[in-house]
């Protein structure tokens, strides 16, 4: 648990900071710090909103559910090669859902969840579980499709979801997304 830091500690800091920027100085993080950064639970729905728009958002299922794995195994596979690019996508995949599970714990450690039998809808959650379930490529796939079906009713025509098949990849492929 974070030591509690108090309000004259806040003060001091804050001052030192201003004072430092406005002498021109630089101000970067201590990328060791762990930072306790109060969060209303609402927000937590906007970063899952903006997780289930970044996946949504990608057309190559593969490369969405080769993301959800790596990030499952701990990006085993990823690291075997150090010169190996950062992927963006994978990238704001896991830091959106490192994100959320943060809140989940921390709203659990401090007893601010509430347990319920009315089923919620949250059909990437459903996704990853079943990931971590080890499901076949092909079990993963098939809810993958029916998963963004759901989501496509759900959410504003700004995502190119593809024609009434589905099959987005094929009716685009080789275009640049600004050519679709």
């Amino acid at each position: 648990m974070a030591k509690k830091i108090t309000q004259a500690f806040r003060k001091k800091s804050l001052k030192a900071t201003m004072e430092a920027t406005k002498d021109g100085k630089v101000i970067t993080l201590n990328p060791e710090a762990v930072i306790d950064v109060p969060i209303h639970a609402q927000f937590r729905e906007y970063i899952i909103q903006t997780l289930n728009y970044v996946l949504a958002s990608e057309n190559d299922q593969a490369k969405v559910i080769r993301a959800l794995s790596l990030i499952k195994t701990g990006f085993e596979d990823y690291n075997k090669d150090e010169n190996q690019a950062v992927d963006p996508f994978v990238n704001s995949v896991y830091t959106l859902m490192s994100l959320i599970s943060e809140i989940n714990m921390q709203a659990a450690e401090q007893g601010k969840t509430i347990v319920t039998e009315e089923k919620i809808d949250e059909n990437m959650s459903t996704l990853i579980k079943d990931i971590e379930n080890n499901y076949t490529e092909e079990q993963t796939s098939d809810l993958f499709k029916t998963i963004m079906k759901q989501y496509k009713e759900n959410i504003p025509g700004d995502i190119k979801f593809g024609n009434s098949e589905g099959d987005y990849d094929a009716e685009h492929k080789g275009k640049t997304s600004s050519e679709d």
